[in-house]
């Protein structure tokens, strides 16, 4: 008594083949994401910011320092492109599939950096 028979072996065996090809590709194909920096969602952020200082001599876009706000931004978030990632910079929001905004997490590395130059440059002038 035979249970497969030749035909039956090859058969299967291609079907779990290409049901493996399948799965691999599809799986590929999903994982793949965009990440984006909005301009609007970073200026935002920073008016709220600026929103809540009472002083208004310390009330500056970025610390005073918006180009190398702007350098930061963009080195901030090119180093955090992968393989399966792609880093778009957009005036607004960006939709779509396995889309996601990486725009609040890049602003508060910027702002920690230039509040450590802005501390560093105000105790140097205290001295």
């Amino acid at each position: 008594m035979v249970l497969f028979d030749f035909k039956g072996i090859v058969g299967l065996t291609i079907g779990l083949l290409l049901g493996y090809v399948l799965a691999i590709t599809f799986t590929k194909e999903n994982t793949n994401i965009v990440e984006y920096v909005s301009q609007d969602e970073v200026l935002e952020f920073e008016r709220k910011r600026l929103k809540r200082i009472e002083d208004h001599a310390q009330k500056q876009l970025f610390f005073g320092r918006p180009k190398i706000a702007a350098e930061l931004i963009e080195e901030n978030a090119l180093a955090r492109q992968r393989e399966n990632a792609q880093i778009v910079f957009s005036s607004g929001k960006v939709y779509g599939k396995n889309v996601v905004s990486i725009s609040r997490d890049i602003y508060d590395e910027v702002i920690d950096k230039l509040k450590e130059g802005a501390d560093s440059t105000s105790d140097d002038n205290d001295q």
